[in-house]
């Protein structure tokens, strides 16, 4: 079987049921996330149509917003699709990366050490958004965190993960989007105060006005 027609298989979502956790098995919080999730996303069908494999490279033009933007975690796939779903998902893009990195079929990791790894990174990682894991595989292809060798080590690809988790370039990310943030609220407050010693139609021609109007259209 092709790689693409296996992932294909993989996303073929729809024929999934919805068996995510009841309310009554989460706390307030992961419940609230869960319902966010469903109202955002609807069932598991759609979501894996926004977060589709082939999407990946679209989302991945915005690094810093995969890192810090709304995109659910997979601890809240689990809690709102079921554990099977958010495996499914994961193991998407894991069948990706392999076939992409590694030329031989006999070098990946075999289906069984896949789905074991799959189970690993739900338990240790499952706090990052599925933005974040569609950054990292994103990114391994491009061997930021090392590479694979040609040969899909199960433990090789942990170290990776542990990498992008606490190394550098995720810091990076969230601290370019904190100072990001600063600028734009000292510049609102700027804008605020200039409108208060300037005309409305000179006020509404600065960029402190466009980009306010921008933020409340969000």
């Amino acid at each position: 079987m092709s790689e693409t027609k296996q992932i294909g298989q993989l996303l073929d979502m729809q024929k999934l049921p919805s068996n995510g956790n009841s309310a009554s098995q989460l706390t307030p919080y992961q419940d609230s996330n869960r319902r966010l999730t469903l109202d955002r996303y609807g069932d598991f069908g759609s979501f894996c149509k926004t977060f589709d494999v082939v999407e990946m490279r679209r989302y991945c033009t915005y690094p810093a917003r995969c890192v810090n933007g709304n995109a659910p975690s997979l601890a809240t796939v689990k809690n709102t699709y079921g554990l099977p779903s958010a495996k499914l998902w994961l193991k998407a893009l894991v069948v990706d990366y392999c076939a992409t990195v590694v030329n031989r079929s006999d070098r990946r990791m075999t289906e069984a050490q896949i789905d074991d790894w799959v189970d690993l990174a739900i338990t240790e990682w499952g706090y990052l958004t599925v933005t974040e894991w569609m950054l990292f595989f994103h990114k391994c292809k491009a061997s930021y965190f090392g590479s694979l060798y040609n040969d899909a080590n199960y433990n090789r690809l942990s170290e990776m993960v542990r990498e992008f988790v606490f190394g550098e370039y995720r810091k990076r990310l969230k601290d370019q989007f904190e100072q990001e943030c600063k600028k734009a609220m000292r510049d609102r407050e700027d804008a605020e105060r200039k409108g208060k010693t300037m005309t409305a139609e000179e006020f509404k021609k600065t960029d402190a006005y466009k980009r306010i109007i921008q933020d409340e259209d969000k």
